[in-house]
């Protein structure tokens, strides 16, 4: 038998009616499973499952000739299924024969073809494939709001002199929030798995944080979590300072910048419309041109750090911020220029100064 008839047969197991749920989530767990690194856990756990619920042909003959036979079936189907037993055991069945039963057994004389992952090659992982996760990471919806926040911090400093240090906060807070095992499962038991998501979800989560514990799992399997494993598992590429600057910069991320360079509320109007031009120009005979000029509005209104020192220091900018304010934005530009920055770090040039970095990606 191959591969391919054998999950034919686990598909057939799954809709018997005799089939109980346990075993249904768990056949459905493989199925999502095949041909993901999760294939061989969803394959024990599913082989598992089956020798627990697979009905011995002893407990099928002690149930036919029971009281509870006639009880549940009645007086003349029970004495049916007597007769039908007492052939299946006579014949030397090891199993029931039921619709559930029957493609079970089968799958269990052959589950070595399930057990048999073929394990695809690690793919090598550089900086850019882990700036990738980090990136996934960050919009994943269980990802909490303070990751999001360090995930976005580290993915400004890159390239910047505050890489390491923002490359080590993020590593910490992931390591603060990914979901030990062990928490996993004791939050998916409790009265407040319950209220969150009803009983009926919550014994399915609890179902899947036994499983995972008993497959050995160390952290909760979900996006957020699991990238953050994977994150972890490769730290030394983001903290290795042999790696700084390194990564590698396409079209589409700098499309991205600049458009995040134009949503910013410090982009002035000029900028705004050489944006909106380029982004037209995009695929067209002119889009070299427009990228030029894009580059060179850049060059023009991105904010050297030492203009912006004078100008934090000036009446102008106690005239539009305050006396107090003035004061806070004049510390703060000090303390950019004395860290080594070139430019101001607001909204607009924060990304400017990115762009211009890869500017070659553009008009090249």
């Amino acid at each position: 038998m191959d591969k391919k008839t054998l999950i034919a047969t686990v598909k057939k197991m799954a809709v018997a009616h005799s089939c109980c749920p346990d075993l249904k989530r768990a056949v459905q767990r493989y199925l999502v499973a095949l041909d993901t690194p999760k294939e061989e856990f969803a394959a024990q756990s599913l082989i598992a499952e089956i020798e627990k619920d697979i009905t011995p042909i002893d407990k099928l003959v002690e149930f036919a000739h029971s009281a509870r036979a006639i009880q549940i079936l009645g007086k003349e189907a029970a004495k049916k299924l007597s007769a039908h037993v007492n052939q299946l055991t006579a014949s030397g069945a090891k199993y029931c024969d039921c619709d559930a039963c029957a493609p079970a057994a089968i799958v269990l004389a052959n589950k070595e073809i399930l057990l048999t992952v073929e394990k695809p090659e690690e793919p090598s992982v550089d900086k850019q494939t882990l700036i990738n996760k980090i990136k996934e990471l960050g919009a994943t919806p269980t990802c909490y709001s303070k990751l999001k926040q360090e995930v976005k911090n580290y993915l400004d400093a890159v390239g910047t002199d505050d890489e390491k240090i923002a490359a080590e906060n993020l590593i910490a807070e992931i390591k603060a929030d990914i979901v030990p095992i062990d928490l996993l499962v004791i939050f998916t038991h409790s009265n407040r798995a319950i209220e969150m998501f009803g009983a009926k979800r919550a014994k399915i989560f609890a179902d899947n944080a036994d499983a995972l514990k008993a497959g050995g799992a160390k952290y909760c399997n979900c996006r957020a979590c699991t990238l953050g494993v994977e994150i972890l598992e490769h730290k030394d590429i983001l903290l290795n300072e042999k790696f700084f600057g390194g990564i590698v910069m396409t079209k589409a991320d700098l499309q991205e910048k600049i458009r995040e360079m134009a949503a910013a509320p410090s982009c002035c109007p000029g900028l705004k419309q050489e944006v909106q031009n380029y982004f037209a120009a995009v695929g067209m005979a002119d889009e070299k041109i427009a990228a030029q000029k894009l580059i060179a509005e850049i060059e023009r209104d991105i904010t050297p750090i030492d203009a912006l020192v004078v100008f934090a220091h000036s009446d102008h900018a106690a005239l539009i911020f305050g006396a107090e304010g003035a004061k806070k934005f004049a510390a703060h530009a000090d303390a950019l220029k004395a860290s080594g920055a070139t430019y101001c770090d607001c909204g607009a040039c924060t990304p400017a100064r990115e762009i211009l970095k890869h500017k070659e990606i553009l008009v090249g």
